[in-house]
């Protein structure tokens, strides 16, 4: 299920510079960018201004390009490489003054800009449907660049590994003819990614064992790549990235679903435990076999298997890698590639399945309602956590549509603010105002203490209610991990309740039933359809003790499963897929009295969760003790004792 990609010939660019000699190659224009404005927001002047603007000749006009310093980097942002003795060296910059710039062309409605001033300006210029990119020829800001059309380049033809499903052609969304409304600003709710970066070994031999240059290829594409998303209201935040410097920490394989799976399980075996994040990207200078530069799992975001994809750098042009990172994030999101019905505002979109030599910078509707149909199954849950104004790493900018440190609001420009609460020039509140957003706020007031801002989806979560205090609601809480539920037939772990009926009905359809116990002994044998986890080489079996916690048996249902392939042996039915991790009993499944799965082992309760079944036993009223072993009122009952109803 990987994905697409564009492909562009090992560019002209040389450690951020131009090389002169292979210019004949491009349509290109000298240009001297003049820098005719800048704006710095904190009391110390910071080495690059948070708002910038530069003049320069484009195709014969003279254009304005409008910067503003992007705030992708999350608070708790931390950067990792590993000694020589194999030692994990992190560290938080105390401060990160980027050169980073998301912006547009004045005088120019439909007009983008994803731009680096590290040294000089490299990047993506887009002005209706021209895409141009720009390129220092010496290593200052308004010294000689070139500036070239991206339809000059020349491209062989890759793809996505991704297959155009989450693994089932049946599951293919069918896609609707496009709309002469239609507009590419995504679902209405704002979503928040927490992204992570690991460059493998043979990036960082490829820009000469040198860890800054590795940093700036990842920050240039994430700062595209969150271009790219921002339209649709999804807000990418680069939490981390790692590079390893010494050896690489998975076997990298030219076969990129091997290398996708690998890494998968490193991640959740041994990243999330580290450093808790949404989604994960492997870069690597690996030569895939066939045209396939990038692959990812389908609608798995959130998911502690499968939030994965792996990028080949296959460009020196960081526009180009970060437009198939961007991409591969799609699959994550449900996104399957476009047919040749669907449509966007640009003449390929970013899930088309061929490179191409043309920049895509929008997603298509077809793409559109394939998120809108993952969203509306209350998928992604982790996407909904808003960061705090104090946890984004970056000075306030007013207008962005973020809030941030210092902004009592946000709504955007003048031009695309409609909120009656905030005045979008000085991101205060407007007159006896309270509040301008958040779940919290309704007619710009705060909305009583008690009221629901975010219903429980099931038995295991629990419903969160403003405090009367801010318009924001709580963090999502749920009740405590090994809680009972469904009758006693499981417990709760991260607010659902896992049990192996629900996903037999899940991969197989919903006439479909747990297999008897005796298919679970084939785990116990360590091949292809039995074991409990595998690495590159082997399928490691199950003891007879967590043999209910390795591959997962059903029977009845559907012929064929949503992931993977079907095998059966006599009467018991498993998916498999030859490289990717598939049909494994989840984490948190009931395995015995009083016991769970816990990464394919059969753990006790309280071993797994450190669960304290006095918990609730200590609270007041009608209350319960949530995942953070505090008292929460259940729903309908007011706090602090929860003993009187909330009045409607």
């Amino acid at each position: 299920m990987p994905e697409l990609l564009l492909l562009l010939l090992p560019m002209l660019i040389t450690a951020g510079q131009v090389n002169p000699t292979s210019l004949p190659m491009l349509k290109y224009d000298v240009v001297y960018p003049e820098n005719i404005y800048t704006q710095y927001k904190r009391d110390v002047e910071a080495k690059y201004p948070d708002v910038v603007q530069y003049k320069l000749n484009i195709d014969g006009q003279e254009r304005v390009i409008h910067l503003e310093k992007t705030n992708d980097l999350s608070n708790n942002f931390t950067e990792t490489y590993y000694q020589e003795d194999g030692k994990q060296v992190t560290g938080s910059p105390p401060t990160l003054d980027h050169c980073y710039y998301q912006g547009y062309i004045k005088e120019e409605e439909d007009s983008s800009a994803s731009i680096s001033t590290c040294n000089g300006l490299s990047g993506f210029v887009k002005i209706r449907d021209q895409k141009y990119g720009i390129e220092p020829l010496q290593l200052t800001n308004d010294e000689e660049h070139v500036i070239y059309d991206y339809a000059s380049l020349e491209s062989d033809t890759s793809v996505c590994g991704v297959t155009n499903s989450a693994w089932n052609d049946e599951q293919v969304l069918e896609a609707s003819l496009p709309s002469e409304s239609y507009n590419n600003t995504g679902n209405p709710e704002k979503m928040y990614v927490e992204l992570y970066i690991v460059a493998d070994n043979s990036m960082f031999q490829k820009y000469g064992k040198d860890f800054n240059a590795v940093k700036h290829k990842i920050f240039e594409s994430v700062n595209f790549m969150n271009m790219v998303y921002r339209r649709i209201h999804i807000f990418v935040s680069l939490i981390g990235f790692e590079v390893w410097t010494q050896e690489d920490l998975v076997t990298i394989s030219p076969d990129i679903s091997v290398t996708l799976s690998n890494f998968s399980i490193w991640r959740s075996e041994v990243l999330l435990k580290q450093k808790n994040h949404d989604h994960a990207q492997l870069l690597t200078n690996m030569n895939f076999d066939g045209p396939r530069v990038g692959l990812a799992f389908v609608g798995t975001m959130c998911s502690v298997d499968q939030s994965a994809a792996v990028i080949q750098d296959y460009s020196e042009d960081a526009i180009q890698v970060g437009s198939t990172m961007a991409h591969e994030m799609g699959h994550s999101f449900g996104m399957n590639h476009d047919k040749e019905s669907c449509f966007c505002n640009g003449s390929i979109c970013i899930m088309t399945p061929i490179l191409s030599k043309t920049i895509a910078k929008e997603f298509s509707d077809c793409s559109l309602q394939d998120l809108n149909n993952f969203t509306s199954k209350d998928a992604f849950e982790c996407t909904k956590n808003r960061p705090l104004p104090e946890d984004i790493k970056s000075t306030p900018l007013c207008g962005n549509g973020i809030l941030e440190l210092g902004e009592e609001c946000d709504c955007g420009g003048p031009e695309e603010c409609t909120n009656p609460c905030c005045d979008p020039k000085t991101c205060t509140l407007i007159g006896e105002s309270k509040c301008a957003q958040g779940e919290c706020c309704e007619n710009c007031k705060l909305k009583s203490a008690g009221s629901v801002c975010r219903p429980s989806v099931e038995e295991c979560d629990l419903t969160d209610v403003c405090d009367g205090q801010s318009a924001w609601c709580p963090a999502d809480k749920f009740r405590q991990n090994g809680s009972p539920c469904k009758n006693n037939q499981s417990y709760c772990y991260m607010g659902k309740c896992p049990t192996m009926h629900d996903q037999c009905v899940a991969e197989w359809g919903e006439d479909a039933e747990v297999a008897k116990i005796h298919c679970f002994t084939l785990n116990t044998k360590g091949f292809q359809y039995g074991y409990c986890s595998k690495n590159a080489t082997n399928f490691i079996p199950c003891t007879r003790k967590d043999m209910e916690c390795g591959k997962l048996f059903c029977t009845g249902g559907n012929k064929l499963p949503k992931t993977g392939n079907a095998a059966s042996i006599r009467s018991c039915k498993t998916s498999f897929h030859p490289s990717l991790k598939t049909g494994i009993v989840e984490t948190g499944t009931k395995c015995g009295n009083e016991e769970v799965c816990s990464n394919s082992t059969c753990l006790g309760v309280s071993e797994a969760y450190s669960f304290d079944p006095d918990c609730s036993k200590k609270c007041k009223g009608n209350a319960v003790c949530n995942n953070e072993q505090e008292c929460q009122c259940e729903e309908g009952w007011a706090s602090p004792d929860c003993d009187k109803p909330l009045i409607p």
